[in-house]
């Protein structure tokens, strides 16, 4: 009985984990996978199409894209031509490094830790 309960919760978990790695709620298709069944929770979360604003705001605030200002498709933040519309893309603002602070020597009668 404990290994159905085990498995059932699994199950529910899996479902919202697919819902969510699509941008979904994925609070609501575990709720759905507890209530009803894990079975109806995945095949629901596989079904439902990506939600493509969330994926991309949660790609622009990772730094991992940014939006090309000419066609608004996300590309990497490195590119120097848009993929899509193969324009000459603006250099990002460079900002500067943190300066390197030199060590401090120890004060007197200590040694350096490794």
């Amino acid at each position: 009985m404990e290994g159905v309960l085990i498995g059932w919760l699994a199950f529910a978990i899996l479902g919202a984990w697919i819902a969510g790695a699509k941008g979904r709620n994925a609070f609501g298709f575990f709720l759905l996978g507890l209530l009803l069944s894990p079975l109806i929770s995945i095949i629901a979360a596989l079904v439902v199409s990506p939600n493509q604003q969330r994926i991309e705001r949660a790609a622009l605030s990772k730094g991992a894209s940014r939006k090309c200002p000419f066609c608004a498709e996300l590309i990497r933040p490195e590119a120097t031509v848009c993929r899509y519309c193969s324009r000459d893309l603006p250099a990002l603002p460079v900002t500067p490094a943190s300066p390197v602070q030199p060590r401090r020597a120890p004060p007197a009668g200590m040694r350096w830790k490794a």
